[in-house]
């Protein structure tokens, strides 16, 4: 009897082949995640050079660098109370968002309600590709009052004083110009300083039981250097982006190829938003990169955990296990290994986490006149 072969799989050689087919899988997956991530870091490159040729035109416009944050008085902590409008703001109209400019109410602060929708778009320039994470906090501590800190109608940057788009009116000139009864900002050393506004316009106290409200916020994945050392944010501060003053680029003495501008950050819940001065938009060089925490405020109910990434991040904790107000921390990235870094030249390099601290510490300072032998700008 003539046996007619199959020409079908037999069931071990259909395994075979699905097997050899799983391990070229498994073989490809970190290269195409490889790739993948390599496409996000030349995106998120492209928002540090993005957000450098804003600032730039910002300085050819008032010749100097924006203030980090603007508030009647420092240190600035991280609660959503006061003016502290930040850097971020100040450059909208030269990165493409002028419409969102002119959407700021610069007579009250950045919590006032009549802000509250500005602060929840999100620019996605200020968003990191590789980030992942939520864009836009919603309120979890609903349940607090609004607050804010009205500023008189004399507040303004960049009118007649400084040359730059007005903000609200004149008031704030270069040089320590003061208006009348806003809010002044020195230049550089100036001795001028910001004064107090005693309107009532968005400045609701909560009951003492309840904290104020954060509100719905977007986020931003990068922030200004305001210092070399982990320090409050202040008006002294050694960085470029520093409470009240504008650094002229003449001062930064270190030269701009050795000085980091902007840096990559992670958000958690405590951030405030784009467009809040504090440890949203601002961080420092005193803690290494990849090595600031991430907290979670328990869903508004004063409930801290402590998210630490490494043990090399020293963190004043409070006792709701929340870091102190004044804490701000550093640069960090969802990029495996390192953080992206704008510098004053508008270079971008990718920092390693491995960088030494006292070498990032020199790229934090811009005037601290030591000799930089290694890091991005030596090329390692």
């Amino acid at each position: 009897m003539r046996h007619i072969k199959s020409k079908a799989f037999t069931l071990v050689e259909l395994l075979v082949v699905i097997a050899i087919i799983g391990i070229l899988i498994a073989l490809l997956l970190p290269a195409v995640q490889a790739a993948r991530e390599a496409a996000r870091r030349v995106a998120c490159v492209n928002n540090l050079s993005q957000l450098g040729l804003a600032v730039q035109t910002y300085i050819e416009a008032n010749e100097a660098l924006p203030a980090g944050v603007v508030n009647p008085k420092g240190p600035i902590d991280n609660d959503p109370t006061g003016y502290k409008m930040g850097w971020i703001t100040q450059i909208l109209p030269y990165c493409e968002e002028s419409t969102t400019y002119d959407h700021i109410d610069f007579k009250v602060g950045v919590f006032g309600k009549k802000n509250a929708p500005v602060r929840e778009i999100q620019i996605r320039t200020l968003v990191c590709p590789s980030y992942g994470g939520e864009t836009i906090l919603k309120d979890d501590m609903g349940w607090g009052m609004e607050m804010g800190m009205g500023m008189g109608p004399g507040m303004g940057m960049g009118s007649p004083d400084m040359g730059g788009p007005g903000m609200g009116g004149p008031g704030m000139g270069m040089d320590g110009g003061m208006g009348d009864p806003g809010m002044g900002m020195g230049m550089e050393d100036s001795a001028s300083k910001p004064q107090e506004d005693k309107s009532t316009d968005d400045k609701a106290k909560p009951a003492p039981s309840q904290p104020p409200t954060r509100g719905n916020r977007a986020i931003s994945n990068y922030a200004g250097c305001h210092n070399d050392i982990e320090a409050p944010i202040d008006e002294k501060n050694n960085g470029s982006f520093i409470l009240n003053r504008q650094i002229r680029t003449s001062s930064i003495t270190d030269g701009l190829a050795h000085t980091i501008f902007i840096g990559e950050k992670l958000c958690d819940d405590t951030d405030l938003g784009w467009m809040a001065g504090t440890r949203a938009t601002l961080r420092n060089t005193g803690t290494k990169i990849n090595a600031t925490p991430q907290f979670c405020s328990g869903f508004g109910m004063g409930m801290g955990m402590d998210m630490r990434s490494s043990d090399d991040a020293k963190v004043p904790l409070g006792p709701d296990g929340l870091p102190t107000k004044l804490y701000v921390g550093g640069f960090a990235s969802k990029h495996p290994g390192v953080a992206n870094m704008l510098f004053g030249d508008g270079s971008v390099h990718a920092v390693s986490e491995g960088i030494g601290l006292k070498v990032l510490q020199q790229y934090g300072h811009r005037a601290d006149g030591k000799l930089i032998k290694e890091g991005p700008s030596r090329g390692y």
